[in-house]
Protein backbone atom coordinates (compact mmCIF):
# COMPACT_ATOMS: atom_id res chain seq x y z
CA UNK A 1 0.00 0.00 0.00
CA UNK A 2 1.40 3.37 -1.03
CA UNK A 3 0.22 6.20 1.39
CA UNK A 4 0.66 9.89 1.35
CA UNK A 5 1.31 11.26 4.60
CA UNK A 6 1.61 15.36 3.76
CA UNK A 7 -0.55 17.16 3.77
CA UNK A 8 -3.26 14.62 4.95
CA UNK A 9 -3.05 10.95 5.12
CA UNK A 10 -4.54 9.06 2.59
CA UNK A 11 -4.30 6.05 0.37
CA UNK A 12 -2.47 6.18 -3.10
CA UNK A 13 -2.47 2.91 -4.61
CA UNK A 14 -3.03 -0.49 -3.24
CA UNK A 15 -2.72 -4.19 -4.18
CA UNK A 16 -4.15 -7.58 -3.03
CA UNK A 17 -1.81 -10.58 -3.25
CA UNK A 18 -2.92 -14.01 -3.55
CA UNK A 19 -1.24 -17.14 -3.94
CA UNK A 20 -2.85 -20.06 -6.43
CA UNK A 21 -2.14 -23.76 -6.17
CA UNK A 22 -2.77 -26.27 -8.81
CA UNK A 23 -2.89 -29.92 -8.52
CA UNK A 24 -3.55 -33.16 -10.12
CA UNK A 25 -4.19 -36.41 -8.31
CA UNK A 26 -2.10 -38.75 -11.07
CA UNK A 27 0.58 -37.66 -13.06
CA UNK A 28 0.11 -40.55 -15.10
CA UNK A 29 -3.47 -41.65 -14.89
CA UNK A 30 -4.39 -45.39 -16.61
CA UNK A 31 -6.58 -44.63 -19.65
CA UNK A 32 -10.60 -44.82 -18.82
CA UNK A 33 -10.12 -44.09 -14.94
CA UNK A 34 -11.12 -40.73 -13.38
CA UNK A 35 -8.71 -37.48 -12.34
CA UNK A 36 -9.09 -34.95 -9.71
CA UNK A 37 -7.54 -31.38 -10.52
CA UNK A 38 -7.64 -28.87 -7.66
CA UNK A 39 -6.81 -25.45 -7.82
CA UNK A 40 -6.42 -23.23 -4.66
CA UNK A 41 -6.39 -19.62 -3.67
CA UNK A 42 -5.06 -18.31 -0.71
CA UNK A 43 -7.37 -15.68 -0.04
CA UNK A 44 -10.69 -15.36 -2.01
CA UNK A 45 -13.14 -12.04 -1.22
CA UNK A 46 -16.36 -11.82 -2.31
CA UNK A 47 -15.64 -10.72 -5.56
CA UNK A 48 -13.18 -13.02 -6.75
CA UNK A 49 -14.01 -16.47 -7.77
CA UNK A 50 -12.40 -19.22 -9.32
CA UNK A 51 -12.52 -21.75 -12.66
CA UNK A 52 -11.76 -24.03 -13.91
CA UNK A 53 -12.39 -23.83 -18.03
CA UNK A 54 -11.08 -25.24 -21.42
CA UNK A 55 -8.40 -24.35 -23.20
CA UNK A 56 -9.94 -24.75 -26.59
CA UNK A 57 -13.68 -23.73 -26.87
CA UNK A 58 -14.25 -26.28 -29.76
CA UNK A 59 -14.00 -29.27 -27.69
CA UNK A 60 -16.83 -27.95 -25.48
CA UNK A 61 -18.87 -31.32 -25.98
CA UNK A 62 -15.88 -32.92 -23.86
CA UNK A 63 -17.02 -30.84 -21.00
CA UNK A 64 -19.86 -33.69 -20.06
CA UNK A 65 -17.38 -35.51 -18.77
CA UNK A 66 -16.14 -33.19 -16.04
CA UNK A 67 -17.63 -32.33 -12.27
CA UNK A 68 -16.97 -29.26 -11.05
CA UNK A 69 -16.58 -28.94 -7.02
CA UNK A 70 -16.09 -25.46 -4.92
CA UNK A 71 -14.98 -25.78 -1.40
CA UNK A 72 -13.82 -22.60 0.74
CA UNK A 73 -10.85 -21.20 -1.27
CA UNK A 74 -10.48 -24.70 -3.32
CA UNK A 75 -12.44 -25.98 -6.89
CA UNK A 76 -12.01 -29.42 -7.64
CA UNK A 77 -12.54 -30.86 -11.38
CA UNK A 78 -13.21 -34.24 -11.71
CA UNK A 79 -12.57 -35.55 -15.55
CA UNK A 80 -14.12 -38.96 -15.95
CA UNK A 81 -13.06 -41.53 -18.30
CA UNK A 82 -9.54 -39.83 -18.72
CA UNK A 83 -8.17 -40.27 -22.37
CA UNK A 84 -5.77 -39.14 -24.97
CA UNK A 85 -8.22 -36.62 -26.34
CA UNK A 86 -8.12 -35.09 -22.28
CA UNK A 87 -4.62 -34.73 -21.61
CA UNK A 88 -4.04 -30.52 -20.84
CA UNK A 89 -7.34 -29.93 -21.91
CA UNK A 90 -8.20 -27.50 -19.01
CA UNK A 91 -6.74 -24.74 -16.91
CA UNK A 92 -7.88 -22.40 -14.59
CA UNK A 93 -9.22 -18.68 -14.29
CA UNK A 94 -9.73 -16.40 -11.59
CA UNK A 95 -12.16 -13.46 -12.21
CA UNK A 96 -13.60 -10.53 -10.27
CA UNK A 97 -16.65 -9.28 -10.87
CA UNK A 98 -16.93 -11.52 -14.03
CA UNK A 99 -13.97 -10.29 -15.48
CA UNK A 100 -11.19 -12.54 -16.15
CA UNK A 101 -8.01 -11.49 -13.96
CA UNK A 102 -5.90 -14.45 -14.38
Amino acid sequence: TWRQSQPSKKILKQWEVFGIKVEMDSQRPPLGSDVTLSCTISRLSDTVSLHWKQRDSSQLSRRKNTDEIHLNNTVYLIVRHVGEENQNLYTWEVQENNSIVL
